[in-house]
C-alpha cells in the first residue's frame, strides 16, 4: 500500500486596484519565517504552510500600502489568496509657526504660552510652496498645507512688515514636514527699531575685575527694557573680544541711596507749571523713598537764588511739607543748581548717588566760577556734565514743557542726562506726569550688570563698543575709561 503525502501551501496573485500585476511584493505569514515573492506575473506560491488560522502580509515598502488578512489554511491542499493593493499616497503636508520678534516694551513683557520669549505670533504671513500652494498664518502664527507632492520645494514666507524668509523643505509622502527643527520660523522686521545704551557707572573697586552698571532704553517711548540675556550683547574692549557675564539686577526700593532733588522755581514756572512740578516731586517721594531704607533725600530749589530747601534727611513727612511751600519767582541758574546739587552728593557715604533735576526751561543765569574760575560758558553745560562724570554721579532731568520751554533747552537736558548716565524725559502735560513716573522708577530701579576682567594695564585708555541685538532691536554705545 502506497500512502501520498498531500502538501499544504499557499498561493496566489497580487495586483493594484487597476489589475495590473505587481511584481516584488513580499508575501509572508505573520509571525512565522516563511514568506515569498510575486513574479512579474504577480504570483506567488508558499510551501509548506502552516495549517489553522494565520494572517498573511503583503507589502512593498514605499510604494503600495501594506495589506493583512485574516485566512483559515486547510491542510494538505493548496489555498488560494489573492491580494489587491493600493499605492501609497506621494503627498505631505507641511505646517508651522511664524513668529515675529517683538517690536515694544510693551510686548516684550508679554508672556506667551509655548513660544520664545522676545517673540510674538504673526498673523496674516503668506506661506507659498513654489506654485503649488499657498496659505495664511492664523492668529497663533500657525499655518498647515496638505497634500504637497514628495519631493524638495522651495517655500517663501512673506509679511509687508518683515523681511521675507527663502528656504527648501523635504515634503516625504505620509509625513508632516516642519521648516526647521523647532517648528517655528522667525521673521526680522525690515528695520530694527533703535535701542539707547545708558552706562551708569563703570566700577574698578575690584580691578582687574570691572563692572559695568548701564541700562537700556526704548529711544521712542522712553521706556526701560527688561528681559535681555547675555547672548543679546556683543561686547569688545580695544578691538577684543574677552569672555563677559551680563545680568540683570533689580535695584528695590530700599537700597540706601543718596538722592538730590533739584526744583526749578523760576519765574517761567508761574501757575500751573510749579503746581505740576510740586505734585510730581511728592509723587516721587511717596513711590520711592522708603525712610528706614538707611538713605535719604535733599531739596534744592533755583530761581531769583538757590536754596537748600531740605538738608539731606530720611523724614518723609518733613519733605512733603517742604516741597509744598515752593512758590515761582526769577530766573534759571540751572547749571549753579546742579552743581551744588553734585557738591552735597560728593559729601555724604553712600552706595548710590542720584541727582533728578526738573524744570521747564533752560539755562540762562548761572554765574558761579566752578573748575578753577570763569565759570559756564554761555549755553555749554560741557563743565558741569565733566564734574558729574568725575563724581559718578549719573542726572536725571524731567522736562515740564511751559512758557519757558525750549528747542535748545529740549537739547541741553539730553545732553546732559544721557552724557552723566542717566535719562531725559519730557512730560507734555500734567496728565502725562504719572506714566512718565512709571517709566522713570523702573529705570532707576532696574540696571544690567556687565563683569569682565581686564587684560590691560589699570593706567591704560580702554576703548569699549557694547552692541544689541536683540529680537526686533538693535543699540550700540561707545565709550572709553
Amino acid at each position: 500500500n502506497v500512502k501520498l503525502e498531500l502538501r499544504t501551501s499557499i498561493s496566489g496573485k497580487v495586483v493594484s486596484i487597476t489589475g495590473e500585476p505587481i511584481q516584488g511584493v513580499n508575501i509572508f505569514i505573520k509571525d512565522k519565517n516563511i514568506s515569498a515573492i510575486s513574479d512579474d506575473n504577480g504570483e506567488y506560491i508558499i510551501e509548506k504552510a502552516p495549517k489553522g488560522d494565520i494572517i498573511l502580509i503583503a507589502e512593498l515598502p514605499g510604494e503600495y500600502e501594506k495589506v493583512e488578512k485574516k485566512v483559515k489554511i486547510i491542510e494538505g491542499k493548496v489555498n488560494y489568496v489573492d491580494f489587491i493593493l493600493k499605492p501609497v499616497s506621494l503627498s505631505g503636508i507641511l505646517e508651522g509657526y511664524v513668529y515675529a520678534p517683538v517690536s515694544s516694551v510693551e510686548e516684550l513683557n508679554i508672556s506667551y504660552k509655548d513660544i520664545p520669549f522676545g517673540y510674538i505670533p504673526l498673523e496674516n504671513a503668506l506661506v507659498e510652496v513654489e506654485n503649488i500652494s499657498s496659505t495664511r498664518t492664523d492668529k497663533r502664527g500657525y499655518f498647515k498645507i496638505s497634500n504637497l507632492p514628495s519631493g524638495y520645494h522651495s517655500v517663501k514666507i512673506s509679511h509687508p512688515s518683515y523681511k521675507t524668509f527663502v528656504s527648501t523643505v523635504e515634503i516625504q509622502p505620509n509625513r508632516t514636514s516642519r521648516l526647521s527643527g523647532e517648528g517655528y520660523i522667525s521673521l526680522p522686521p525690515i528695520s530694527a527699531k533703535k535701542l539707547d545704551i545708558i552706562v551708569n557707572n563703570i566700577n574698578l573697586d575690584e580691578y582687574p575685575k570691572v563692572k559695568i552698571y548701564f541700562q537700556v532704553i526704548d529711544a521712542k517711548t522712553n521706556k526701560a527694557v527688561l528681559g535681555l540675556k547675555k547672548e543679546n550683547f556683543e561686547f569688545s574692549i580695544n578691538n577684543n573680544n574677552p569672555s563677559f557675564n551680563i545680568s540683570q539686577i533689580s535695584i528695590s526700593k530700599d537700597i540706601p541711596s543718596s538722592i538730590v532733588l533739584v526744583l526749578d522755581r523760576s519765574g517761567s514756572m508761574q501757575g500751573r507749571a510749579i503746581s505740576d512740578l510740586i505734585n510730581s516731586a511728592l509723587l516721587f517721594i511717596k513711590e520711592y523713598f522708603q525712610p528706614n531704607s538707611g538713605g535719604n533725600i535733599e531739596v534744592i530749589s533755583f530761581g531769583g537764588n538757590i536754596s537748600i530747601d531740605v538738608p539731606f534727611t530720611n523724614d518723609k513727612d518733613f519733605l512733603l511739607e517742604n516741597i509744598q511751600k515752593l512758590s515761582a519767582d526769577g530766573g534759571t541758574p540751572l547749571y549753579d543748581a546742579i552743581w551744588r546739587g553734585i557738591d552735597d552728593l560728593n559729601e555724604v557715604n553712600t552706595k548710590r548717588k542720584i541727582l533728578i533735576v526738573m524744570t521747564d526751561g533752560g539755562e540762562n543765569s548761572s554765574s558761579s566760577e566752578h573748575g578753577g574760575g570763569g565759570g559756564f560758558p554761555e549755553n555749554d553745560s560741557s563743565l558741569l556734565i565733566n564734574y558729574a562724570k568725575s563724581s559718578k554721579i549719573p542726572i536725571y532731568a524731567i522736562g515740564l514743557e511751559g512758557e519757558g520751554f525750549s528747542v535748545d533747552a529740549d537739547k541741553d537736558l539730553d545732553k546732559i542726562a544721557k552724557n552723566t548716565g542717566g535719562q531725559y524725559l519730557k512730560a507734555p502735560n500734567s496728565k502725562a506726569l504719572k506714566d512718565l513716573y512709571t517709566n522713570f522708577l523702573t529705570q532707576i530701579q532696574n540696571q544690567y550688570l556687565l563683569t569682565f576682567t581686564d587684560s590691560y594695564p589699570k593706567d591704560s585708555n580702554k576703548n569699549i563698543i557694547l552692541k544689541l541685538k536683540a529680537f526686533g532691536f538693535e543699540g550700540i554705545n561707545s565709550f572709553s575709561y
